[in-house]
């Protein structure tokens, strides 16, 4: 077993392309039947269980497929659901999910979610009191306005509806009653402004339907909770529950970090040991479709904050410009003329001289 187990530290050396350079990742400890990263699907006793492993980043669009959108890991993502939508409560969690359409994949050219990296994983879900509903999961790593949130809950929504309009054995009369409510739970990667999010203090932030007089919701057909990573404090965010700290620390590890696997870490929950082991033991194919997604996200970003610096630029020429034409307006007001307005200012003659007429149309 010994000589084996020599032998299996051959594959324990990972030669990746791009920036992920070459690292060293461990190997778990499952004797002759374990032949490379990622291949071995035993199961294993809590002694047997590393300390430390090397995990991906769970932010990079393919890990986050990988670890909440893959048939047979429906346990992960219904155990992350019910620890950030419910983290408090005991009494109506998910007990049942399916995860649905998973044929899209992000990395297609054509697929416009590679200009937003919001990663979707969809399912349904059943509650233990009968609660019936549509989670669509994303990730998202830049702002984006409000409406855009609220334009993808009733996309989804609309689905649903042309799902209920083509079954035939509902009726006209049962139409609304069939109708399953849709929850948008969307990861956000980044510092999310006041504009986008008005409350900025809590990390999770709840949207739904309400009537605007009495705040009292009218419908749970369609809401929204966002996970403010960046807000996240696990020495701070105590009322979050302990499972939903141990998902959240898990969702801010970095790429290639070495985590020590602790009881406290997993919140004593096997299932989030598991999410740990599966985003540390990629195999090989696995391990090229996340550098081409990391590689593809660092040049969307790349390309996203020379968009925003451009704007900047621009708003700042924009505000230098402002300000000339408030002195120049002053200077004209203290009867200067236009030509030493002009050579005072910058501004040439016409603009000095439409600023003029503006003035005088003011008064």
């Amino acid at each position: 077993m010994q000589r084996a187990g020599a032998g299996l530290m051959k594959w324990a050396q990972l030669v990746t392309k791009g920036t992920r350079s070459t690292v060293t990742r461990p190997l778990r400890s499952y004797g002759i039947t374990c032949i490379a990263p990622g291949s071995c699907r035993t199961a294993c006793s809590a002694a047997e269980v590393p300390k430390r492993l090397t995990v991906s980043d769970p932010k990079i669009d393919s890990v986050f497929k990988i670890l909440f959108g893959e048939e047979g890991g429906e346990s992960r993502t219904m155990a992350f659901l019910n620890a950030v939508l419910y983290p408090n409560k005991e009494d109506d969690t998910i007990e049942e999910l399916q995860l649905l359409d998973q044929t899209k994949d992000t990395m297609e050219p054509n697929n416009e979610r590679v200009l937003y990296f919001d990663v979707l994983v969809e399912a349904r879900c059943r509650t233990s009191s009968g609660k019936r509903f549509i989670i669509e999961m994303q990730r998202q790593s830049s702002n984006a306005a409000a409406e855009r949130w609220i334009s993808y809950g009733a996309r989804e929504l609309l689905e649903v509806s042309k799902r209920v309009q083509q079954d035939k054995s509902i009726t006209s009369a049962a139409y609304y009653d069939n109708l399953l409510p849709v929850k948008v739970v969307t990861i956000l990667d980044f510092i999310a402004t006041q504009e986008f999010l008005k409350n900025d203090a809590d990390v999770i932030v709840e949207w739904d339907i309400r009537e605007k007089m009495t705040s009292q919701v009218v419908s749970n057909i369609l809401s929204w909770s966002f996970i403010c990573l960046d807000r996240f404090n696990p020495q701070h965010d105590r009322s979050l529950g302990a499972k939903c700290q141990a998902w959240l620390c898990l969702l801010k590890q970095e790429d290639w970090a070495r985590v020590e696997l602790t009881d406290e870490l997993v919140a004593n929950d096997p299932t989030i040991t598991q999410a740990y082991e599966r985003i540390a033991f990629l195999t090989p194919e696995e391990e090229r479709r996340v550098d081409k997604s990391a590689d593809l996200q660092r040049l969307v970003a790349s390309r996203n904050a020379g968009l925003l610096q451009k704007g900047k630029a621009e708003g700042k020429a924009e505000g230098k410009a402002e300000g000339k034409a408030e002195i120049a307006q002053a200077m004209l007001k203290s009867n200067m003329s236009i030509q030493q307005v002009a050579q005072l200012t910058g501004l040439s003659e016409p603009d000095v001289q439409a600023l003029k007429e503006q003035l005088e149309q003011d008064q």
